[in-house]
């Protein structure tokens, strides 16, 4: 019995470690080949065919959402959100803070835009419903955590905190998938545009009323 489970235990790492061999195999045909990308594309990527792809994947779904689940945890994430947010260190009025935490995102879809549509394409799969929204909730948890507790450090009412936190994700969302489509300025420019428009805000939010 004890064999038994030992195989099955044995198995199953190999199995987790050929699971994320084909994950980054994918990310990488992405890459090369765009949001259009498919199993075709990613087979030959790994240097397998795609029955071997479907040994590990329970069907093209469940491949996909794991993709999608490593563009998060390895690419959006760590740039976009959580590591600029830990970064800001509360100091949310300071107008560089702010940058830093635009910069991010607009350099993720910059950088990895063939990522970043496959996102947006694939959204809906897996078990959680929507990826990108499900993504930007976590960002915006985390930004009106640090907007609450600035907003009480100064004795201010912080009860708006997570609308704000919400609708400035989401207006950066919008924003830098609408500039993604159409490059109708520099990224730079892109920034600023959202860096004064949020910083104003934030002047508003966070100044005693008189």
């Amino acid at each position: 019995m004890q064999e038994v489970d030992g195989r099955r235990q044995r198995w199953a790492g190999h199995r987790q470690v050929r699971r994320a061999e084909f994950v980054g195999a994918a990310l990488e045909a992405i890459r090369a080949h765009g949001p259009q990308t498919g199993l075709d594309e990613i087979a030959a990527q790994a240097g397998v065919s795609k029955p071997v792809l479907y040994r590990h994947f329970a069907d093209r779904s469940d491949l996909f959402a794991a993709v999608l689940d490593a563009i998060a945890d390895e690419v959006l994430l760590p740039q976009i959100g959580l590591e600029a947010l830990a970064d800001a260190g509360g100091e949310l009025t300071d107008g560089e803070t702010v940058r830093r935490v635009v910069q991010a995102f607009v350099t993720v879809v910059d950088d990895e835009p063939h990522l970043y549509r496959f996102a947006l394409r694939h959204a809906g799969v897996g078990s959680d419903g929507d990826f990108v929204a499900a993504t930007e909730r976590r960002i915006a948890v985390a930004l009106s955590a640090l907007v609450g507790d600035r907003l009480r450090a100064l004795g201010l009412d912080s009860g708006g905190a997570q609308v704000w936190a919400f609708g400035v994700v989401g207006m950066v969302q919008l924003a830098t998938r609408r500039w993604a489509d159409e490059r109708s300025m520099s990224a730079d420019a892109l920034v600023d545009y959202l860096v004064r428009i949020i910083q104003g805000g934030l002047v508003a939010l966070t100044t005693p009323p008189a």
